[in-house]
């Protein structure tokens, strides 16, 4: 976890940002950063450390001067890697990653082997309550947790909608469990006659922002979905388990058109590469979904075909293999 909580330090900090307001190309030395601290007295030695931590690991680039008597001064820049944690960078993945790395959802790694044990879900183990009810009970982590979903979209909707153009043939569309509408603004934005429904909790909804040609529906997925030509999820179905997905998606199924299309974004994880840098890192994912949700899990392309086809859905396609997300679209089994 040090890397991570390293970019953490940094992102409080507002290191990144402080190198970014200096020029893209700049490169600052660790009294010159730590003058923009909000600090009287900030322990350079520590920063000065943190920010070589980084270096080494990509997030920042390291430049080395030699003075006329030997003596060593090192001056960091922002890597491209490190632009993601730049707050005023539209593709800003700073809140996600620091959502990652709050207290709440690291203490459950340690209820993991009760899970084994016992069965149950790790964070009710550690906090009492299930993930959904915690964060509907505590609006600061659910305002956090919205922020966080939102800056994911930022970090993997670019790279859908640069593959699929499924949305050509599709004029409404839902998204379900949309959060507060990030991932419809974008599509409106690549695909401007598509109208959005955005769907999810009421105490979802009631944070979301006014999107132009999105229509924010507060429901439960669980009882009924708004009809549309399109159906889209992104990150929603590796929350639960088969038999819950059955639910959503037969849902799903009922609110389609005979012509209509689901259209999912999630993992795919390939049973034939378990090694390889890619499926490492979504395994990775796998024991996260594990950790906070009882239910949750990352599924492979022959899971995927099963679970939708026990839904009624029988035409699968799936592009953006090789990827960290995929598009898995399906139709009625009678298209």
């Amino acid at each position: 976890f040090a890397s991570s909580l390293a970019v953490k330090a940094a992102v409080l900090l507002s290191v990144p940002d402080i190198l970014a307001k200096a020029a893209p190309q700049a490169a600052l030395t660790p009294q010159e950063i730590a003058a923009s601290l909000p600090s009287a007295f900030p322990n350079l030695d520590f920063l000065s450390r943190i920010l070589r931590f980084l270096a080494s690991k990509g997030i920042l680039r390291l430049f080395r001067t030699v003075g006329d008597v030997g003596q060593i001064q090192c001056r960091y820049g922002l890597t491209e890697a490190g632009m993601f944690f730049v707050k005023d960078n539209p593709k800003n993945l700073a809140h996600f990653m620091c959502l990652q790395q709050i207290e709440t959802f690291r203490v459950p790694w340690h209820f993991v082997h009760r899970s084994v044990l016992e069965g149950g879900d790790a964070f009710e183990k550690s906090h009492g309550k299930d993930i959904w009810t915690y964060m509907k009970e505590d609006e600061q982590l659910n305002d956090f947790f919205n922020v966080g979903m939102a800056s994911s979209s930022v970090g993997i909707m670019p790279k859908i909608l640069e593959f699929y153009e499924g949305f050509n043939h599709i004029h409404s569309l839902a998204d379900v469990g949309g959060g507060t509408g990030e991932a419809l603004r974008q599509i409106r934005a690549a695909f401007p006659h598509v109208q959005g429904i955005n769907f999810d909790l009421p105490h979802v909804i009631a944070t979301a922002p006014d999107i132009p040609g999105v229509v924010h529906v507060g429901g439960n997925m669980f009882e009924s979905v708004p009809p549309a030509e399109g159906i889209f999820m992104k990150r929603i179905i590796h929350n639960w388990n088969d038999q819950s997905c059955g639910t959503i998606l037969r849902n799903c199924h009922k609110s389609l058109p005979p012509e209509g299309r689901l259209i999912i974004v999630e993992m795919v994880l390939d049973e034939t590469n378990p090694n390889s840098p890619l499926e490492q890192r979504k395994l990775t994912l796998d024991m996260v979904m594990m950790e906070t949700l009882v239910e949750g899990k990352e599924r492979s392309e022959r899971e995927w075909r099963h679970l939708l086809s026990s839904a009624g859905f029988d035409k699968v396609h799936i592009y953006g293999n090789g990827f960290m997300y995929s598009v898995i679209e399906a139709f009625h089994a009678t298209q």
